[in-house]
């Protein structure tokens, strides 16, 4: 068999999109094999997430200790430490998805839903921003204000 066509193509592509299409299958096999309900609580607690994250230096009793995080790095770390929280929170209440076993339609849709939420927050998360910076295509897409 010749190589070549795929090692050319595997050059030429941006790693945004191998990333993001990693991701989307990821999330597509576990749909398959257990349902949506790990995918659809990440979709629901990636931007509960970033609302807490952005309101949390505000906050009475914790904004004087989140000031103090200064990196990049640390942000980062805090933001992945209330997605787990919620994310665990949503899991815990929500069982309707949790034996149930997910068709194939159901599991791609919901796998490639997961992951555009996944790159909207990214890229709307200063600290997550800071960590990797996705390419001009992938921030026309996903990257436009609201």
């Amino acid at each position: 068999m010749d190589f070549d066509v795929l090692r050319t193509f595997a050059a030429s592509a941006p790693m945004d999109w191998i990333i993001l299409g990693t991701l989307a299958v990821i999330f597509t096999l576990d749909g398959l094999r257990s349902g949506p309900g790990r995918a659809a609580a990440a979709a629901l607690a990636l931007p509960s997430a970033m609302l807490l994250n952005a309101f949390l230096p505000s906050a009475f009793f914790l904004g004087n200790y989140t000031a103090g995080l200064g990196t990049p790095v640390m942000q980062a770390v805090l933001f992945l430490v209330l997605f787990a929280a919620l994310y665990m929170l949503i899991r815990r209440m929500d069982h309707s998805y949790a034996s149930e076993g997910g068709q194939a339609v159901q599991a791609f849709l919901c796998g490639v839903a997961t992951v555009a939420i996944f790159a909207v927050i990214w890229l709307q998360v200063p600290a997550l921003a800071a960590l990797w910076q996705f390419g001009p295509d992938v921030t026309t897409i996903f990257g436009a204000q609201y």
